[in-house]
């Protein structure tokens, strides 16, 4: 049951960090939550109104989306910068297909639909899948978008249902309003640090690339580490408010590749034989089916 709370039961620490922090300041303000109705739409918060204004005023007003949405969600003309980034990358164009794994109500989807072939978009939350749908396919009529509810962990390590891509994006949880007191935070989904998972990602040759938005003290020497000198890691921060983009990809190709669960079992500490230092092949592989729901910046790292 915890599994089905928050991100990934643990991916937003069971209800999530940041519901739990937008909790307590509605509680000293007296606020009340946006619940059903009119007070889950876009017309209850000023905030979706920058978050989402690439949209017209009309369609932003139908919009949906909760406390951890209007704490969380990319707005829009950072998701736009992510998705033209990703774009310049080799071996990346619009006939490629990303998944974003950590979607919630769809900032970053709807500019992945506009830039992609094809969006996987995973929510583990059941009410932010529904507000997911809801803005994506239903407000907004994006047709290129698969929906999957579940875990994203659990279905990329399964080789039945793992969704197929070229790249992978995530927006792991920041933590709330406290990650800033941290001079270098280390991000986790669930109890998987996100260099783990990159690594696992790369390693299974479940993806080509992978992407993430992260806050500007995000632990990035540790993240290396984890990775080791076979990725190219590289940091956008220009035209970026209040975050980073971090893009890894594999340097050459080293086969085989393996499946995510085996990659995972095989994981070791960085330095260690069959681990980080060495656990970041090319990302090349077998694609499996899925089962989905519904219808020149400042940076850091080697050139990509």
């Amino acid at each position: 049951e915890d599994q089905a709370r928050g991100r990934a039961g643990g991916w937003r620490g069971g209800r999530g960090r940041r519901s739990e922090a937008c909790e307590q300041a509605r509680s000293r303000s007296g606020a009340s939550p946006m619940g059903g109705g009119g007070a889950a739409d876009g017309t209850g918060h000023g905030k979706v109104h920058f978050f989402f204004a690439s949209l017209p005023r009309e369609v932003r007003a139908r919009l949906r989306l909760d406390d951890e949405a209007l704490y969380s969600v990319t707005e829009s003309r950072s998701a736009e910068r992510m998705s033209r980034e990703l774009l310049e990358l080799a071996g990346v164009s619009r006939a490629s297909s990303i998944t974003d794994i950590t979607s919630c109500v769809g900032g970053n989807v709807l500019s992945f639909a506009q830039h992609f072939a094809r969006v996987t978009a995973i929510e583990i939350d059941s009410t932010r899948f529904g507000m997911l749908v809801h803005n994506v396919r239903d407000v907004v009529g994006t047709t290129n978008v698969e929906f999957i509810h579940g875990n994203a962990v659990e279905l990329l390590r399964d080789p039945a249902r793992a969704p197929r891509q070229d790249i992978v994006f995530m927006d792991p949880p920041w933590g709330g309003p406290d990650y800033k007191d941290q001079a270098a935070l280390p991000l986790f989904l669930g109890d998987v640090n996100v260099g783990a998972l990159t690594d696992e990602i790369l390693r299974s040759g479940a993806a080509q690339v992978v992407a993430l938005k992260v806050p500007v003290n995000f632990a990035i020497d540790d993240f290396r580490r984890a990775l080791g000198d076979s990725c190219d890691v590289r940091v956008l921060t220009q035209g970026l408010r209040k975050m980073h983009l971090v893009l890894v990809k594999p340097r050459q190709q080293q086969p085989p590749a393996v499946h995510m669960r085996d990659a995972s079992e095989s994981l070791k500490g960085p330095g260690e034989e069959g681990g980080g230092a060495a656990g970041c092949p090319s990302a090349h592989g077998v694609h499996v089916s899925q089962t989905v729901e519904g219808g020149g910046g400042e940076e850091e790292g080697s050139e990509l």
